[in-house]
């Protein structure tokens, strides 16, 4: 994408920002709604993509074929509008997620999870929503979509203080760094289980 392109791009999501605002606002009010008799939830807390983050996303390439990942970024990027829900216990993510769907109709599932085995990771349980009709109509936005993610408050606490070190590093991170960042989501994992397994036994 040329930078000519790339300028115009970030001129036209600075434009929608205030849209995607109002509309992120009205999504939290209605999941906090929803959610207003549910135990066992820590944060409920939404975002609007910043737009270097987003051109960021724009400018990525496909891996496989080397391509752009996105051909019209402004329609095709999930993640504009952000809302995550943070839980004390692993089983309460199911839960949640059933009561999600009754008001906001999924287009994709995904959970995230390192596939090994013997690697820890980020985790997190990602979904892909449809913004409610009425929401739509009222602001006839460019997107039909949010990116809604639940996770415990230890894969939280994990993917947060990581994103800080390690993801935001402008250095480079030693394998004995990324080492330490697996062995602390390990125990984050580690920590999910035991409670899990407490409150299941008190019950």
């Amino acid at each position: 994408m040329a930078e000519k392109d790339i300028l115009e791009l970030a001129k036209q999501y600075q434009e929608v920002t205030t849209m995607l605002d109002a509309i992120r606002e009205r999504i939290e009010e209605q999941v906090r709604q929803l959610l207003d008799d549910m135990e066992h939830i820590d944060l409920i807390r939404s975002r609007t993509k910043g737009v270097d983050k987003f051109v960021a996303k724009a400018r990525k390439m496909n891996s496989k074929n080397g391509v752009m990942k996105y051909s019209e970024p402004l329609s095709q990027i999930q993640d504009q509008i952000g809302v995550r829900i943070v839980v004390y216990y692993k089983s309460d993510i199911e839960k949640i997620r059933s009561l999600i769907l009754d008001e906001f109709p999924e287009i994709e599932d995904l959970v995230k999870a390192p596939d090994d085995s013997w690697k820890f990771g980020y985790e997190a349980r990602h979904m892909i929503c449809t913004i409610p009709l009425g929401i739509r109509k009222e602001f006839e936005p460019h997107i039909n979509f949010f990116e809604l993610q639940i996770c415990t408050l230890f894969q939280h606490a994990w993917s947060q203080a990581n994103h800080d070190l390690t993801y935001k590093c402008t250095g480079e991170i030693s394998g004995y760094e990324e080492r330490l960042s697996a062995w602390a989501a390990s125990q984050a994992w580690g920590a999910d289980k035991a409670f899990n397994e407490i409150l299941d036994n008190l019950n």
